[in-house]
């Protein structure tokens, strides 16, 4: 006799994956936040020495970032 709103045994599997896929949840950092920019602004850059700039700014700026925590 199967009782109603009982899950079956072979039927949790999917159950539990949805459960476990919603345990966590991302708050990003502001240097993940920097490191996303950059990203996006590399992908606009017109020349290498554009991106170098990039580059450098970005590291200046998430190295101000870290010696404030």
């Amino acid at each position: 006799m199967v009782l109603p709103n009982r899950i079956l045994p072979h039927e949790r599997w999917p159950v539990y994956q949805e459960a476990l896929s919603n345990l966590y949840v991302y708050f990003p950092s502001a240097v993940d936040t920097e490191i996303d920019s950059l990203f996006m602004n590399c992908e606009k850059a017109s020349s290498p020495e554009e991106i170098e700039k990039l580059v450098k700014k970005a590291y200046s700026t998430m190295e101000m970032m870290l010696s404030e925590s």
